[in-house]
């Protein structure tokens, strides 16, 4: 777990408001997975199987159900872009019109509690990938960030390079 001020974050977010700070984070993480590809990999028959694709997978919960929509190849993708698929996937849980599809070949998955005043959690990593990240609601101008990852891929001191780099880029 890291603890990131959120002031820096909502005054760059300031030239974008419809986007919200965990569509932020998540775009952000989606930057820098390349350079931490066992974050986006899988351990299957003591083997690791790293993902060439980076395909971000984000917990949306509508009523009693939790889905978790893929926006796929991330990376490639523009903040706004990252922004406006995932608010077109949010709409379809709510209409009932997602597909197996759009829940499919998730590599990393981010779960935000934001909007729930959770001040730390750590989620469950999804099957055949290696790491999640919980999001917390901020308080004091600060939020935190817990990746939960999988020891048979990846260590912790991977795991904090990743956390420091993501929070040095936030």
């Amino acid at each position: 777990t890291v603890s990131i001020s959120t002031k820096k974050i909502k005054e760059k977010l300031e030239k974008y408001p419809n986007i919200k700070l965990g569509e932020y984070i998540s775009h952000t993480i989606s930057k820098i997975l390349k350079k931490f590809p066992k974050l986006n990999a899988y351990y299957n028959s003591d083997k690791i199987y790293i993902y060439k694709d980076i395909n971000i997978g984000m917990v949306v919960g509508f009523e009693e159900d939790l889905f978790v929509p893929v926006i796929h190849n991330t990376n490639n993708l523009s903040l706004e872009e990252f922004s406006s698929k995932f608010k077109e996937l949010v709409f379809k849980v709510i209409k009932g019109d997602i597909k197996i599809e759009d829940l499919s070949k998730g590599t990393f998955t981010i779960s935000d509690l934001s909007q729930y005043g959770i001040i730390e959690f750590d989620p469950l990593i999804n099957s055949n990938q290696s790491a999640i990240l919980g999001i917390s609601s901020e308080h004091d101008d600060k939020l935190n960030l817990t990746l939960v990852f999988d020891h048979r891929v990846t260590n912790g001191k991977y795991a904090a390079e990743f956390l420091n780099e993501l929070k040095k880029l936030l």
